[in-house]
């Protein structure tokens, strides 16, 4: 049976690499400027992308559209949770 590239651990690490980048990009943001959901997904998916393109230029490794967007879907995730969080802590 052929192995779903979406569930590899490859992919979790991502996700979970870039929910880490997420949060530490929305914290770093929060007070610098009127819209730090979308400077951090903006930041975040930008350093994806030249992170992927980097990859293609060392030997042995290849860029995947797949880590990409395992990439956004951790940083997604940790907007989310960030503001879930700070919605429950300002009450």
């Amino acid at each position: 049976m052929p192995e779903l590239y979406l569930f590899r651990s490859d992919t979790l690490l991502h996700v979970l690499e870039y929910l880490i980048l997420g949060h530490l990009l929305m914290n770093s943001v929060v007070n610098k400027t009127h819209s730090p959901i979308f400077l951090s997904l903006v930041l975040g998916l930008l350093f994806a992308l030249v992170d992927e393109l980097y990859q293609s230029t060392v030997i042995g490794r290849f860029q995947s559209s797949f880590d990409v967007f395992a990439d956004a879907i951790g940083l997604s995730l940790s907007i989310i949770i960030n503001q879930i969080i700070s919605k429950i802590v300002d009450g």
